[in-house]
Order: C-alpha cells, then structure tokens, then sequence
C-alpha cells in the first residue's frame, strides 16, 4: 500500500460539515410484546420536516423492555425512506431484560432524517413473554446551512399610481437550507417595507415580505429591496411610476334650448360624454355651440361666466353649467296637394286649412300633425315629401314641405269584357286626368262634347282619343314617359271602344298620381 498516495489523495477531499444531531426522541409505551407472533408490535417518531435538509450518517436507538428470554426478541428500525436495520435477531441468549440497551446502525447513511421512522419489536419463539417500556430515537449527520430564496425573481413593477397615494406588493422569502434563517429586507423611498422586514425562518419554512409604493411626484422611481440574512443576501429590482392626482370636470347643460359642449384638450363632447377625469392643473378651454333652434347664454360655475369660452384650471372636483334657451324662430310648414283627385289637409296645432290656407309658420321645434279628408268622389293615397306612410307628423327645426296624394274613386272599379262602358267612365276620367294637368301646371283640356249625359250622348272613338293625348301631356310635363296602350291608333268604324282601352287609362292615372 503507497501511503503517501494515500495521504496525498486525502487533501483533495472536501470535508463535511462538523456533526450535528436531531434532538432524541423518548416514547414510552409499556406494551405486551406478543409471544411467538412475527408481526409483533411497532412505535413511531416522526421527525419535523424543518430537517428536511439533515442528511444522516448514523442512527442510535436506546431499548428498555422487560423479558424472562431476550434471545426471542427480533428488534427491526425502519426509516423514512423504507430501509430497514435489523437492530437485534433471535439468539441463544437466555439473560433477561433490556436495560437501556444501545443500538446503532450505518445503514441510513445519506438519507434524509425528516419523516416517520418506525421500530418493530417481535417474539418470535414460544413460552417466555415480556413487555416493551420504552425507546428513545438519536439522529447523527450533517445539517445544510441557511440558505435564503427571495421570490419574484425579476423586476417588480409597481405600476403607475396616483401622488400621495400607495400600492402594496409581496415578497416571499424562504429557507432553502439548514435549520434557522435569520435576517431582515431593506429599501428606500419612495419605497417601503410594511410587514415581515425581520424574519427567522425554520429548515423549508417561509415568509411574505410586504413592499409599499408611495410616489411623492409626477415621475418614474426605480430601487431595489434588500434582503439580507446568515444564508446570504439578495436584492430585487423595483419599479413604479408617480402619476397626477386627477379629478372629475364635468358639464351639466340647462336651460329650454339645446347644444353641445366640447373640450380642448379633447375629452368632453356633451353630447353625449359630459364629464372626464382630469389631471390636477390641467387647463381646460370648453366651448359652446346652441343647435338650432336656440341660443347659447351662458355660463357658471368654475369661476366661468359671459358667453364666451370657459377655461378653467381643474384642481378639485368642478361642475359648470351651459345654459341653452330657445329662440323664436320660425320655420315654414307647406302642404302640397297631389294626384287625381282634391281633397282638404288641416293641421294640429291649427294654421293649415289646404283647401285655401297651404302654409303657414310656426315656432321652431313645434309638432305639427296634418290630417287628409278627401273630396266626394275621391281617396287619400299617401304621402309624401317630409311624410310617408298612412299617418303624417313633422317636427319644425327648418322648412319643411308634405305631399298629400288624393285619387279619383272610378264607378266600376274593375272593368272587364262584356262590361257597358258609360258616359260615366269617360266622365270621371276626364275629371282624374284635368286634376293631374294641373297638379304639373297645364291648363283643363278642352274636350269635345265637355259634357256627356248618358242617354243622350253617344260615346265616340275621338272621346278616348283625348283621354290618351290629355293624360300623355300630362306625363311629358311631369318628365316621364307617356304610357302604351292597347290598338293605338283609335280608328272610326275600325276600332272598337273596349273595357281594356279604358282600364289602361285608369292604371295610367294611378301611376301619375
């Protein structure tokens, strides 16, 4: 053997820590140990998990039991891990008792000491019983320092916040080592410890350590939490950022009128968003505009006045009031009479009686609501214009103009063949067709026989020839294109008068109406 080999290859081991122990465990039990039965009977220590980080390197047991023959005694240790040292074994040993007797065992060598460690005693031969007293457990090895971990590891932001106000965040600190862990976190302003600034932290064990931000200016504050301690110190990044103490400006609008207020900077649009926050000694300009309909006059509120602008320097909570009053003005309502029939339209409020009264002038704002009674012999249609629908109701904020369409009613509604065309037929629509003529501003037609008495006039191809030609004017007056018919070209002693002819006329006028 090369001794100095040896010595020299020695230097370059590392040296364990000094021996340190768990403190022993006694149970006291004074059970009867079963006579000839293998399963026998077991007792627990459970070692804390603050020596979760004691490696071990020996083991010692310290057995009291009474028995007239220790040789049938088999005394069994069993660790955390599930290894197991067989402490006694059944021998030819017929003393009595164990007193205090003292047990060691290598086997546990690198285990962990934290966990439940368990010691089986069994008689495992007939006759001689005895009674276990008691048992005391002792933990040799090594115990890993202190060793400190500080969570989050980054840099902890704090966030924007308000001046003269504070935000909190944790820190966890924990003992990654040996048994205590002593120690204490740190920073600066405008950043604080709140809680857990000292600690003393068993093997495993933890604590939350609170850091408050309390930002004294408009600006971003960058730092770091200290923690310092016997298992080594740390340091955490931090961060935060001052923002303006804000208040809330808003405007309220009151008066009979109606309008808008807007901001510069932007924000208020009232309208619809009447209230911002703003930073404290922001100033703010607002304007005014009436809708119309109404005039702007005035402020208050905010030391705001006149019918100017109002700028303000926002330092509290501020309210200032835009006061809009209705004008007088007047707008023009005018009702227009169409189609191929007449007929009265009168209003709600009263001004209009069309018939003879077609326009009239009211307050802006006002509802009108007009009403269409036609004439004998006619229908209301629709209408049209500022209206649509069966129902007409107008709000005046400008000039506004409302059709009112009436339509001739046609005896026979529906002319089919075999029908007797009349004197009537041609009649009512030479009335239809006079009315739409002067709807588009041509004169009555002049038409041959003006009147026609049944039973005493004939009924001539000429007379449904001036029904095309007076309703086609009508049509080119109004911009459009004049209708087709049936047989075209009415021919005296060729052509004979049909209800189509006549029902094509009727569809024409409907659609001119």
């Amino acid at each position: 053997m090369d001794a100095q080999a040896a010595v020299n290859l020695a230097t370059t081991w590392t040296n364990v820590a000094a021996e340190a122990s768990v403190p022993a465990v006694t149970r006291t039990l004074n059970v009867t140990i079963p006579d000839n039965n293998a399963t026998g009977v077991s007792d627990n220590v459970t070692i804390a998990s603050s020596f979760s980080n004691f490696t071990v390197e020996r083991v010692e047991v310290v057995f009291d039991a009474t028995h007239t023959y220790r040789g049938d005694l088999e005394v069994t240790l069993t660790s955390p891990a599930g290894v197991s040292s067989r402490l006694a074994t059944v021998r030819n040993d017929s003393g009595d008792n164990f007193a205090s007797w003292r047990f060691g065992s290598v086997r546990h060598w690198g285990e962990v000491a934290a966990g439940t460690w368990t010691l089986k005693v069994a008689d495992r031969v007939a006759q001689d019983v005895g009674t276990w007293k008691s048992w005391k457990l002792g933990i040799y090895g090594t115990q890993s320092p202190p060793a400190i971990s500080v969570t989050p590891t980054g840099t902890t932001d704090f966030g924007s916040v308000t001046v003269d106000t504070s935000t909190d965040r944790d820190f966890t600190v924990k003992n990654t080592g040996g048994p205590t862990l002593t120690g204490s976190a740190s920073t600066s302003a405008p950043f604080s410890i709140v809680s857990g600034g000292s600690f003393s932290l068993g093997a495993g064990a933890s604590q939350t350590v609170v850091v408050r931000f309390s930002p004294t200016s408009v600006t971003t504050f960058s730092g770091n939490v200290s923690f310092t301690s016997n298992g080594g110190d740390i340091s955490r990044a931090v961060t935060g950022t001052g923002k303006a103490v804000q208040f809330s400006l808003t405007v309220s609008k009151a008066g009979n009128g109606t309008g808008t207020v807007t901001s510069s900077p932007t924000g208020i649009s009232c309208g619809g968003d009447c209230s911002e926050s703003v930073d404290s000694g922001t100033s703010v300009t607002l304007t005014a505009t009436p809708n119309s309909g109404s005039v702007f006059t005035g402020w208050s509120g905010g030391g705001c006045s006149g019918t100017g602008t109002c700028t303000v320097t926002v330092s509290a909570a501020t309210t200032i009031t835009a006061t809009f009053t209705a004008s007088q003005q007047m707008f023009t309502l005018t009702v227009v009479r169409k189609g191929s029939a007449s007929g009265t339209v009168t209003s709600s409020p009263s001004g209009i009686n069309c018939g003879s009264t077609c326009s009239a002038s009211y307050l802006v704002n006002t509802v009108v609501t007009l009403t269409a009674t036609p004439a004998a012999g006619a229908t209301f249609k629709q209408w049209g214009g500022a209206c649509s629908g069966a129902s007409c109701t107008v709000t005046l904020n400008t000039n506004k103009t409302v059709d009112a369409v009436f339509a001739k009613t046609f005896t026979d509604a529906s002319l089919v063949v075999g029908n007797t065309v009349k004197a009537v037929h041609f009649t009512e629509l030479r009335e239809a067709i006079d009315r739409l003529r002067a709807v588009n501003g041509l004169e009555a037609f002049a038409w041959t026989d003006p009147t026609l008495a049944a039973g005493s006039t004939a009924v001539k191809r000429l007379h449904l020839t001036e029904l095309r030609t007076a309703l086609s004017e009508a049509y080119d007056k109004a911009g459009l294109t004049a209708p087709a018919y049936t047989d075209p070209s009415i021919v005296a002693k060729q052509t004979r008068i049909k209800a189509a002819h006549l029902n094509q006329l009727r569809d024409a006028v409907r659609d001119l109406e």
